[in-house]
């Protein structure tokens, strides 16, 4: 299950998380005063691949609340973030994941399996915008997980976008780990210790969420729905 931990990524949509964020429905959260939320997940691929599902009142977006990281932890109304168990080697030279059989394809059935839940997770929030890490390769070498993001990314995005037509929003590493140092995560709420990879993941959010509070292209073509 997706969580706020080190676990194989399942299924996870509103109805799953409700007992902890309030009642979802279509983007609102019931219980109390009723807002509306702009809903984000993002990616970040690999041979260990974190994942971060957030909430935010969108009022925040339009200017509402101070921009600093503390105000946007107030602005969020739920985040859950994951990653998925590492690579580890199956002593023959072949990257396997904890819990498959030995095999010559155990690696990629792996890969897929991850990919599968990845896709039907971001299937279970279909007003949310989804993002991924961009990938750009910067060393060379010749083992299989060195080019997991790539595949990753590729399968995720065309598994979205067949079903709903969906695109992913893409943010270079760099960008979020100038943006979103460890300092600024701890004063936001999104730092996981424990979960580099989930952190990471949740380093996006932030970074966009910042974005689309000073670009109202940004906020539109992300959340049509409460913006456009």
């Amino acid at each position: 299950m997706l969580g706020n931990g080190r676990v194989t990524l399942r299924w996870l949509g509103p109805a799953r998380i409700a007992g902890g964020w309030g009642r979802m429905a279509n983007g609102r959260a019931r219980g109390g005063k009723e807002k509306r939320l702009a809903q984000l997940i993002w990616v970040d691929p690999g041979g260990t691949t974190g994942v971060a599902v957030a909430l935010l009142d969108a009022r925040w977006l339009l200017g509402g609340g101070p921009p600093s990281w503390e105000g946007l932890a107030t602005a969020l109304c739920g985040v859950t973030v994951s990653q998925t168990d590492g690579w580890s080697e199956d002593g023959k030279g072949r990257h396997m994941r904890p819990g498959l059989k030995e095999s010559n394809n155990g690696s990629g059935l792996a890969e897929l399996k991850m990919e599968t839940e990845v896709i039907e997770t971001i299937m279970g929030w279909p007003d949310a915008a989804f993002g991924l890490e961009d990938f750009i390769l910067r060393r060379f070498g010749q083992d299989r997980e060195m080019l997991s993001p790539v595949r990753i990314n590729a399968a995720i995005e065309f598994g979205v976008w067949t079903e709903d037509g969906r695109r992913p929003f893409l943010q270079a590493a760099s960008m979020a780990k100038n943006t979103a140092t460890d300092e600024r995560m701890k004063r936001s709420g999104l730092y996981r210790a424990g979960l580099p990879h989930g952190t990471d993941a949740a380093r996006h959010v932030a970074t966009f969420y910042r974005r689309a509070r000073s670009d109202a292209r940004l906020r539109e073509a992300a959340w049509p729905e409460l913006f456009a």
